[in-house]
């Protein structure tokens, strides 16, 4: 999510808010600044209970993102989460054609 200024939100409106909706109060957690330029957005994670805001310059970010984006934390747990169900579903089909074939071979293992 990207942002050219800061949302604050009053405390009387924050119950109408969605949980979906990203509360986005507070600065870059670089340089602490609290304003965004056009050149210089600040940009929010889009990761689960993560409140990471930053500028574009401060955390290198070459290009503004269209869709999510994630920081360095969150991508790197959402890579985690990802190889590790890979790896599952991996071991999970090789347990299924260890089954199919010892049922075709009669149920003896050679």
């Amino acid at each position: 999510m990207v942002s050219s200024e800061p949302l604050l939100l009053p405390v009387s409106l924050e119950g109408e808010f969605s949980n979906s909706m990203k509360e986005m109060i507070g600065g870059c957690c670089v340089c602490s600044d609290e304003r965004g330029w056009a050149e210089n957005p600040l940009v929010y994670c889009d990761g689960h209970g993560c409140n990471v805001a930053v500028h574009q310059a401060c955390y290198g970010i070459v290009q503004v993102p269209t869709g999510p984006w994630f920081c360095r934390k969150c991508e790197s747990q959402e890579r985690a989460a990802r190889v590790y169900l890979e790896r599952l579903s991996c071991f999970f089909a090789s347990e299924n054609i260890f089954h199919i074939k010892i049922g075709r071979e009669g149920g003896a293992a050679s």
